[in-house]
Order: structure tokens, then C-alpha cells, then sequence
């Protein structure tokens, strides 16, 4: 009888060996759909109660273990640890372990709804990282970006949101985004060389964001949503082969960039209702057809490709959907129409080098769209046509572009039209009758222009004016809630972006990068948006956010070697973001909130020493990231009852302190900057604002500190390389917190009252005690 097994076997295995390649290549589509379902089965399996109480017993053991050792570094390069993020509700974190030849696991567990953000690591990495919801948390995972493997899940009850960038290069795995109801999920699969599996499962309303790759990448998203869920994934960028899926029962909105270089896939995007999705199929010698479509008034973003690209990406909405597709940037040869029945958005960038189309918008009512007709070598010219309320946006070229753009609107209609970024010589008009949105980034490199928005009531535009070698003058001006964009140049560049707005208007404004000579300012009357990046390399410069009651400003001040001071000031529920810069940046931005604002801050990357402080009173949300390389520092959130805040402690070399002041349910982001930075951010909060905090990225040392009321979400990269820190995560009901060290100066008593970390010194307070019901007032 043994033998005839073995025999049988034997037959069964050479059968099975020696086949046909018909036979193998079909066996190997099933075997895949066979593990993909098992996969699946086990995962929503994993969200049981006995597995999930097993998880929940080994994260308190490593928290006991972590509440042991007073002194635990973080560290980039070479290190070992293990990052636990514990929630009452509905707190959000994020912490990122590290970058580069880092090994730890990393596990967010939540409550209810909280939110959480944790990168395991970018290179060299080996982790694994889980983050499990109970029903409306938020949580961001970066597992890695090169050389990475490892597995990311994300589990959600009802309505949690979540962000995973799994990895970025060498990375090979499949991502799925599935909801119950109104979700909101980001997954970009992957970047380069990479192989993982991601699978982000909502039961309501969670939103998740996880990059699938960039290059040489190989696998397949899809996002499913229940009703008006919102989701974000990004397949790759270049090589890439995958196939990309968004659907929605109702609202969702779900952004998923198939690719960029050597892409080739299919991506579409189906809503039932209202939902919201991007898409960019990819960039360089790429091959898809994207395909929007919408019930009522969802709203999607698909750019098809950037280089050698050749597509045809057509919007189509019921009544108010809002779709984004950019059709290709280099060597691009497409025409993109879109067409809105009443108040649909969309944006599609037609190209960017060597692009010859013309591209046409037309709505019915309040559409808005947005279509960049390319950078490089471009000629083409680009008009935006409204009938009521539309958003538009087109970005005419980038480099060697010789066109004009302009941009007229009737009534409140959004357009956004960058002129160009290199040897651009052109000039960019925004015109709107009432509360018209347009964005215009006028060029990056060897621009020459003066890029003027102006609105009547409450439009929003965005005016990049440049980036290298610019020389130009973007303001943009608002009477009500109009909202602008406008990016005044990256390197080489000397200009002065100034932002006014009477009301509630919206404005972005990038100074630029590097040697980059300007000040942008953003005043607001009422409920404004601004966003003016200062520059990045180089820079000299000095960004002021200034809302009257709930506008919102972005204002990135530079990235490397800049030197200016970025300051954000609401009245009510403004919202704001401001990177201050990145490398060898010097700077101090400041976030200031009456109410529900939201501001983005980031005052640099590399060698910066800042401060950055984000304040809120209840259910703000903030994010500030203190830096990236040899970083130092220690990050504590604390909130008052519902606030979010992302603060990534820093990446290299870094020195700064970050603190998140909210009043109620604002919402802000400040990076402090990135390389040689020295800058300090404060973001303060009445009632609901939410900020962003990045305070810096390389050879920065910082101290970042998220205090929160109840239910804030807060997300805290600790570090990526040669890092040293200790992240502990405590909330005491819903809010959301990650490791940082308090200073006294920017505690207000009821945050003291409620976390204090001291000195590398920590002090664990009950649920009850940790987090009081009302925030700050």
C-alpha cells in the first residue's frame, strides 16, 4: 500500500511536471487566483476577535517592553526596533522607522476611529508592518522603498483611514483597496525593483494610502469601495505592467496613478454617485486609455503618461463629478476633452516634453477640470472655457514652451493652467468673474513671465510661476472664497509671490527651489486656501499665511539652502500649508488658527534645526515630519478630542522641535525642511484646525510635539537614516498621537495635564486621564 502511494504520487507529480507548457501556463493563472483568493479569505479572516485579541496581546507586550526601557533609538541606518502605536478611538499616527538598512516591525492598532501613518523604512528594509483598525481610523505605512520586503495590511471596521507606501524600488506586489462605504484610500503600489503584497481592507468610511511602486514594478491595484469611499494608488511609475481599478458604490474619490515610464496597463474608474478618484496611468513611453466615469458628482484624477506617451483619456460626469487626468508629458501626442454635465472637476495634463495638442475644456454648469498641456519642447496653446461654476487646470508646458494661457471664467469656476517650467517664455492671466478656481504654474527652468490672478468672489487658482532660472511676479488676489495656486519658481529663480484674499478665497503659491530670491505673501479675509511654496534650493525668501476665518493656505518657503520665515495666521477655520524648505534652508514658520483652519508647513529637510509646534483644541488634524537622515529627536502627540496630525520627527542629521496646536478641528502641515534647514514652525489652533509639520529630512535634530484634545489623528515619521529617537504612542480616548517630546514652552495647561515627555522620560497616563473630552478653547 505504501508503495502504490508512493507511486501514485510519483505519476500524479510527473503528470502534473510534465505537461504541456498549455497546461503550466494555464496552471499558473489558476494557482494565482487561487492564492489571491485564500489571501483574501485570510484576510478578512484576520479581523476576527481571536486574531485580533492575539494581536492585541502581542502589542501590549511590546509596549510593556518599550515602557521598560526609558531610552530607545530610533535610528536609520543599521537599526533594529520595533515601533507600536496604540490608540484609544479614534487617535491617528504615523511613524516611520527608517529608510535604509533598517530592520523592526511596526503595528498600529486602533481602537475605533483612529488614524495612523508609519513607514517602516525605504532601503534595505525587512519588516513587516500591520496596522488594524476598529472602525474609523486613519494609519499611513511606508514598509520601504529599495531592496524591501515585507508585507503591509491594513485592516479597517468602518470608517478608518489608512496610508501604506509599501516600497518604491526592487519592489514586486499587488495592492487592493476595499471598502465598505465611504472610504478614502491612497495606494501606490511600489516605485522600483520592488515585491510585496498590500491589501487594504474598510469596512465603512477608512481612507488609505499606499504606493505600489515606481519602476520596474509588476503588480495590480484595485480599489473597491461601498458607497463613498475615497482611494488613492498609484501602480508604478516606470516599467511598469499592472492594471488599475477603481470602483465606487456612491461618493468615493480614489486617486491611482498606474504608472509613469514604460508603463502599460488599463485603468478605470466607476462611481456610482458623487465619488472622487485620480488616476495617472503613467508618464514615459506609455500605452493605457483611461476612462472615467461617473453617476452624479464623483470626482477623479487620472493622468495617462508623461514621456513618449500615447493615449486618449476621456471624462465623462452625470452632473457634479470632478476627474483629474493628465495625458502625457514627453513626447506626447493625444487630444483630451472633457465634458461635465453641471459641477463636475477634472484636471487632465495633456503633456510635458515634445508635446504637440490642444486641449479643450467645456462644461455645462460647475464642472472643473484641469489639464496640463505639457513642459518640455511644448507648443500648444491652452484655453479654459466655463459656464458657471466650473474648476479647470492646465499647465501649459515646462521647458522651451513659447505659449500663452489664459483662463476665463463666468461665475465660480475652478481652472488651474502652469505655463510652462524650462526656457518658458509666456505669461499667464486669471480672470474670474465671481468664485472661479484656476491654477497656473507659469514655468520652472529659464522662465521669464509675471503670472496675475485675479477673482471677483470666490474662485480658486493655482499660478506656479516658475522654477529654475525665473524671473517673474504671480499675485494673486481674491474678494471672497476664492482659492489660487501659484508656484513661483524652483532654481535660479527671483521673484515675489504675494497672495491676497478678501474672504474665503484659496491660493497656492510655490516661490520656488533653488536660488530662489522671494517673499510670498497670503492674507485672507474670511475662509480662504492658500498654498505658496517658497522654494527649495537656495532660497531666500519669506512666507506669511494670513486667514481671516477658515481659509486655507499652502506655502512651502524652499528646500536647500534656504533662508526665509514662514509664518500662517487664521482667524476661524482657515487651513494653510507652508514647506519652509528643504536644504540648507534657515526659516521659521508659524501656523496660526482661529477655528477649523488647516495649514501645511514644511520648513525643510536636510541640516535643518527648526521648531515646530502644532496646537490643537479638539478634533484638528496636523501633521509635521521633523526630518529624515541622522536625526535626533523625539515626537509626543497629544489631543483633545478629534484632531489628526502627522509629525515625522526627522530623516537626517536634523535638529528641531515640533509642536501641534489645534483649538478645535483644524488641520495643518508644516515641514520644517530637509537639508542643512534652520527654521522654526509653530502651528497654533482654536477649535477644528488641522496642520502638517514636516520639520526636516536630513541631518536635521528636532523635537516634534503633537498635542491633541479627544479624536485628533496624528502622523510622526521618527526617522529614516541615521536616526536616533524613541517614538511612544499614547492616546486616552479617540485622539491620536506619535512620539515626540513636549516643551514647555509651546504646553498650554490642558495638553500639559494630558502628556509630558521630558528628557528621553516616559509617562504613561490611563485612557480616561490621557485625553480630555474637550479641547482646547
Amino acid at each position: 500500500m505504501k508503495g502504490f502511494l508512493s507511486g501514485r504520487a510519483a505519476s500524479l507529480d510527473s503528470g502534473l511536471g510534465g505537461g504541456t507548457k498549455e497546461k503550466q501556463a494555464l496552471a499558473k493563472p489558476t494557482e494565482r487566483v487561487q492564492q489571491q483568493g485564500s489571501v483574501r479569505e485570510r484576510r478578512h479572516r484576520s479581523s476576527s476577535d481571536t486574531q485580533w485579541s492575539e494581536r492585541v496581546q502581542q502589542q501590549r507586550s511590546v509596549t510593556e517592553r518599550r515602557h521598560r526601557s526609558r531610552s530607545d533609538t530610533r535610528g536609520q541606518r543599521e537599526y533594529s526596533s520595533r515601533g507600536v502605536l496604540e490608540r484609544g478611538d479614534t487617535g491617528a499616527a504615523v511613524t516611520p522607522s527608517g529608510r535604509r538598512e533598517y530592520s523592526s516591525r511596526g503595528e498600529l492598532q486602533r481602537g475605533d476611529t483612529g488614524a495612523a501613518v508609519t513607514p517602516s523604512g525605504q532601503r534595505e528594509y525587512s519588516g513587516r508592518g500591520v496596522l488594524e483598525r476598529g472602525d474609523t481610523g486613519a494609519a499611513v505605512t511606508a514598509s520601504g522603498q529599495r531592496e524591501y520586503s515585507g508585507r503591509g495590511v491594513l485592516e479597517r471596521g468602518d470608517t478608518g483611514a489608512a496610508v501604506t507606501p509599501s516600497g518604491q524600488r526592487e519592489y514586486s506586489g499587488r495592492g487592493e483597496l476595499q471598502r465598505g462605504d465611504t472610504g478614502a484610500a491612497v495606494t501606490p503600489s511600489g516605485q522600483t525593483e520592488y515585491s510585496s503584497r498590500v491589501a487594504l481592507e474598510r469596512g465603512d468610511t477608512g481612507a488609505t494610502v499606499t504606493p505600489s511602486g515606481q519602476r520596474e514594478y509588476s503588480s495590480r491595484g484595485a480599489l473597491e469601495r461601498g458607497d463613498t469611499g475615497a482611494a488613492v494608488t498609484p501602480s508604478g511609475q516606470r516599467e511598469y505592467s499592472s492594471r488599475g481599478v477603481l470602483q465606487r458604490g456612491d461618493t468615493g474619490a480614489a486617486v491611482t496613478p498606474s504608472g509613469q515610464r514604460e508603463y502599460s496597463g488599463r485603468g478605470a474608474l466607476q462611481r456610482g454617485d458623487s465619488g472622487a478618484a485620480v488616476t495617472p496611468s503613467g508618464q514615459r513611453e506609455y500605452t493605457s486609455r483611461g476612462a472615467l466615469e461617473r453617476g452624479d458628482t464623483g470626482a477623479a484624477v487620472t493622468p495617462s503618461g508623461q514621456r513618449e506617451y500615447s493615449s486618449r483619456g476621456v471624462l465623462q460626469r452625470g452632473d457634479t463629478g470632478a476627474a483629474v487626468t493628465p495625458s502625457g508629458r514627453r513626447e506626447y501626442s493625444s487630444r483630451g476633452v472633457l465634458q461635465r454635465g453641471d459641477t463636475g472637476a477634472a484636471v487632465t495634463p495633456s503633456g510635458q516634453r515634445e508635446y504637440s495638442s490642444r486641449g479643450v475644456f467645456e462644461r455645462g454648469d460647475t464642472g472643473a477640470a484641469v489639464t496640463p498641456s505639457g513642459r518640455r519642447e511644448y507648443s500648444s496653446r491652452g484655453v479654459s472655457q466655463r459656464g458657471d461654476t466650473g474648476a479647470a487646470v492646465t499647465p501649459s508646458g515646462q521647458r522651451e514652451y513659447s505659449v500663452r494661457g489664459v483662463l476665463e471664467r463666468g461665475d465660480t469656476r475652478a481652472a488651474v493652467t502652469p505655463s510652462g517650467q524650462r526656457e518658458y517664455s509666456g505669461r499667464g492671466v486669471l480672470e474670474r468673474g465671481d468664485t472661479g478656481a484656476a491654477v497656473t504654474p507659469s514655468g520652472q527652468r529659464e522662465y521669464s513671465s509675471g503670472g496675475v490672478s485675479q477673482r471677483g468672489d470666490t474662485g480658486a487658482a493655482v499660478t506656479p510661476s516658475g522654477q529654475r532660472e525665473y524671473s517673474s511676479r504671480g499675485v494673486l488676489q481674491r474678494v471672497a472664497t476664492g482659492a489660487a495656486v501659484t508656484p513661483s519658481g524652483q532654481r535660479e529663480y527671483s521673484s515675489r509671490g504675494a497672495l491676497e484674499r478678501g474672504d474665503t478665497g484659496a491660493a497656492v503659491t510655490p516661490s520656488g527651489r533653488r536660488e530662489y530670491s522671494s517673499r510670498g505673501v497670503l492674507q485672507r479675509g474670511d475662509t480662504g486656501a492658500a498654498v505658496t511654496p517658497g522654494g527649495q534650493r537656495e532660497y531666500s525668501s519669506r512666507g506669511a499665511l494670513e486667514r481671516g476665518d477658515t481659509g486655507a493656505a499652502v506655502t512651502p518657503s524652499g528646500q536647500r539652502e534656504y533662508s526665509s520665515g514662514g509664518v500662517s495666521q487664521r482667524g476661524d477655520t482657515g487651513a494653510a500649508v507652508t514647506p519652509s524648505g528643504q536644504r540648507e534652508y534657515s526659516s521659521r514658520g508659524v501656523l496660526e488658527r482661529g477655528d477649523t483652519g488647516a495649514a501645511v508647513t514644511p520648513s525643510g529637510r536636510r541640516e535643518y534645526s527648526s521648531r515646530g509646534a502644532l496646537e490643537r483644541g479638539d478634533t484638528g488634524a496636523a501633521v509635521t515630519p521633523s526630518g529624515q537622515r541622522e536625526y535626533s529627536s523625539r515626537g509626543v502627540l497629544e489631543r483633545g478630542d478629534t484632531e489628526a496630525a502627522v509629525t515625522p520627527s526627522g530623516r537626517r542629521e536634523y535638529s528641531s522641535r515640533g509642536a501641534l496646536e489645534r483649538g478645535d478641528t483644524g488641520a495643518a502641515v508644516t515641514p520644517s525642511g530637509q537639508r542643512e534647514y534652520s527654521s522654526r514652525g509653530v502651528l497654533q489652533r482654536v477649535a477644528t484646525g488641522a496642520a502638517v509639520t514636516p520639520t526636516g529630512q536630513r541631518e536635521y535634530s528636532s523635537r516634534g510635539v503633537l498635542e491633541r484634545g479627544d479624536t485628533g489623528a496624528a502622523v510622526t515619521p521618527s526617522g529614516q537614516r541615521e536616526y536616533n529617537s524613541r517614538g511612544v504612542s499614547q492616546r486616552g480616548d479617540t485622539g491620536a498621537a506619535v512620539p515626540s517630546v513636549l516643551r514647555d514652552s509651546m504646553a498650554v495647561p490642558e495638553i500639559s495635564e494630558r502628556m509630558c515627555w521630558c528628557s528621553r522620560q516616559f509617562l504613561h497616563k490611563k485612557e480616561t486621564k490621557l485625553i480630555p473630552s474637550s479641547g482646547l478653547s
